[in-house]
């Protein structure tokens, strides 16, 4: 599957040091980039967050439904529920400016 980001991606690789400040996460056996299912599952539940209206993580702990889908909110002092979705993760074949150019 293709697709074009309309802004750049920012992460951060898991090496202490590294020559630029934004290097791109590389999976630690291949050296691939890519996207950890810790990601995904953050920038979901942010999202949610935002389209709730949530301000405070003492929302989202009242929110039954964000518990059921994401676990417990961190720090939470109720029993550990890790949430029902599943994440996995996205390896990219290459990185660099521009878009998908066809063969």
């Amino acid at each position: 599957m293709d697709f074009t980001l309309r802004k750049p991606y920012l992460s951060k690789d898991d090496t202490d040091f590294y020559i630029l400040d934004n290097p791109v996460r590389k999976e630690w056996v291949f050296q691939v980039p890519y996207i950890a299912p810790s990601q995904w599952k953050g920038a979901l539940r942010a999202a949610m967050r935002r389209r709730r209206g949530y301000t405070s993580w003492e929302q989202e702990a009242q929110d039954e439904q964000m518990i059921r889908l994401f676990g417990n909110v961190k720090g939470e002092e109720n029993e550990f529920s890790a949430g029902w979705l599943h994440f996995y993760p996205t390896y990219f074949d290459r990185i660099g400016p521009g878009g998908h150019q066809p063969p």
